[in-house]
């Protein structure tokens, strides 16, 4: 898992009500209070806390998810309080840890920001966010990114964060199941036809004749070993901004998480070690595929088209994936018929301290990145 950061406690962030000037020989009355205060949060003693603001706030959260991101994760939280003293908010930062332009620095992912309904304006979510971007600022974290909706947007582009990009969401068709016929369907006659158009598109497509064999052999992986810490050795100096990708970090996310049971397919050469490899997992009708990493364009073909394989032969409605990065991805990915649909994410990133010889311009181009499923606190497909 990442580092821990500097030890030293941030000084709080407060909203302060406005000081009227007073008139000439008036005496000053006692400063006013501050409205709003944001503090670090006591991972322990805290917890009972902050999962009673996410059972007001944040109820599709999982009750483990508490104890997977903040104590097996090491997350950092803060609390937000109010004019009267009570916790009315909180806010989290995954810490992660990225390989920008060929050295691993802290980062993280801004998380589970939440306010009590009262207070949901401006100036109470925005102190919160601002107390995660401190991380970056004061050189605790390299980046802080985040994943955002419309609304979300603004406040964090008010909090310091700049557009990255569209978080893209990949879609390939398997069938007209019952979800796309809702979606698409106006009959059963034009039901028939788009499923029969659908198998046709299968027959046709490349996974059905093509990545059956080449070099290396493709097979179901029980768990993250040292193999994954070799693949990540091998393979991040080929992306200029990546997350780190360790049998540790992938144990944590995947083996840990409350999303789990996942499944895992590698690509292994002759002498068991690990070319690439794939993680998914069955959510309904739906087969998410949450990473994917290699170093072999070709690596990822051959597993993607046994994935496509498996997901078909299960009756699968579709396979779904997030991404966001160089182009090269994105062609495969439509080579195997996937569709772009709308995510409503955007990503945004709040950059630390400028570093010499690195091109600022740089972090804000997508095709530095590489963001799967993998980078990010929750499967949200």
């Amino acid at each position: 898992m990442s580092p821990d950061p500097a030890t030293a406690a941030p000084a709080p962030v407060t909203g302060e009500i406005p000081v009227v000037p007073l008139a000439q020989g008036v005496a000053p009355a006692a400063p006013a209070p501050p409205r709003y205060a944001v503090l670090p949060a006591d991972i322990e003693r805290d917890a009972e806390t902050i999962r009673q603001l996410w059972q007001r706030n944040l109820p599709e959260v999982a009750p483990q998810r508490y104890d997977w991101l903040y104590r097996s994760g090491a997350a950092e939280a803060w609390l937000l309080r109010g004019p009267g003293g009570d916790v009315v908010g909180s806010t989290g930062l995954m810490r992660r840890r990225l390989k920008l332009f060929g050295e691993l620095r802290p980062a993280g992912q801004a998380v589970d920001l939440n306010v009590d309904r009262a207070h949901r304006f401006a100036t109470p979510a925005l102190l919160l966010q601002q107390a995660v971007t401190a991380t970056a600022h004061d050189g605790r974290a390299e980046a802080i990114y985040g994943f955002a909706n419309t609304k979300s947007a603004a406040l964090l582009r008010r909090a310091g964060y700049r557009p990255l990009g569209e978080l893209q969401r990949w879609v390939r068709p398997l069938r007209m199941g019952p979800s796309l016929c809702a979606r698409y369907g106006k009959g059963p006659l034009w039901n028939l036809g788009a499923d029969l158009a659908l198998r046709l598109l299968g027959w046709a497509s490349p996974e059905t004749y093509r990545y059956r064999r080449g070099p290396g052999r493709v097979e179901a992986i029980e768990q993250f070993d040292e193999r994954f810490d070799a693949l990540w050795v091998a393979a991040s100096p080929c992306f200029p901004i990546v997350g780190e990708r360790t049998a540790d970090y992938l144990r944590w996310r995947f083996t840990q998480s409350p999303d789990a049971p996942y499944k895992v397919l590698g690509l292994c050469d002759g002498r068991q070690s690990l070319l690439a490899y794939l993680v998914y997992r069955r959510h309904g009708t739906y087969v998410h595929l949450s990473d994917f990493f290699g170093v072999e364009p070709g690596a990822f073909c051959r597993l993607l088209a046994e994935l496509l394989r498996r997901a078909r032969r299960e009756g699968a409605e579709a396979v779904a994936t997030f991404w966001l990065g160089p182009a090269r991805v994105v062609q495969t990915l439509r080579r195997f018929g996937f569709r772009r649909r709308p995510s409503g994410l955007s990503t945004l990133l709040c950059p630390g301290p400028e570093r010499p010889g690195v091109d600022p311009a740089r972090r804000f181009d997508p095709e530095s990145w590489y963001v799967t499923a993998a980078d990010l606190d929750v499967d949200a497909f």
